[in-house]
């Protein structure tokens, strides 16, 4: 009896887990960094890491995660795992228009030397227009809302994320932007440029 009973509870666990699991594929587009004087990225991301990496750029012992405005997502793709019938849902989702006002968010983490970020010095050109930041605030545990002189210190083998507002030109796509942090960072960066990629991953 008591085998039984046994038997029927992993019976029942496993149906459970079975109907409950789910799994898709996303595919989307986004805006990878690279230093001018360098080939741009040209490998599609294929796992969350990959983008994160494709993302990070390292100078002097500092390595920065850029992200340029937000992923397009052009599809979603989820497979629910059930006894019957296995169900496909499909997502398409679009860029909205804006108003043309885009973020821009700077991931620090130094190596052995300690850095500090001005936030309103960083510089982006886009459509041949010079711009300086609208606002800026610190994420995490400490997040708040930065003055544009306030400068942003990270400790050696620290991290800090900053993220800016921009007023853009309409309809900028990421080859027409150029960020300059040298000035910011109070160390010679190479000027970034960007060049939208694709990626995809599969998630469970």
């Amino acid at each position: 009896m008591a085998r039984r009973r046994t038997y029927l509870l992993a019976v029942c666990a496993a149906v459970l887990a079975l109907t409950s699991a789910c799994a898709g594929f996303r595919s989307g587009t986004m805006a990878a960094p690279y230093f001018v004087g360098t080939e741009p990225p040209s490998t599609q991301p294929g796992t969350i890491y990959e983008i994160n990496q494709t993302r990070t750029l390292t100078r002097d012992g500092v390595a920065l995660t850029i992200t340029l405005g937000e992923d397009v997502r052009s599809s979603d793709v989820q497979v629910v795992l059930a006894v019957v019938p296995t169900s496909i849902t499909l997502g398409d989702r679009a860029r909205t228009a804006g108003d043309g006002e885009m973020t821009l968010t700077l991931d620090v983490q130094p190596g052995p030397r300690a850095v500090s970020i001005l936030p309103g010095r960083v510089r982006i050109t886009a459509k041949g227009q010079d711009l300086t930041p609208i606002g800026a605030a610190l994420a995490g545990r400490s997040a708040r809302i930065l003055g544009l002189s306030e400068p942003v210190s990270v400790a050696a083998q620290g991290f800090a994320s900053v993220t800016l507002r921009f007023d853009l030109p309409r309809d900028t796509a990421p080859e027409e932007i150029m960020l300059d942090l040298s000035d910011a960072l109070k160390r010679p960066i190479p000027l970034i440029r960007f060049k939208t990629l694709r990626w995809h991953y599969g998630y469970t």
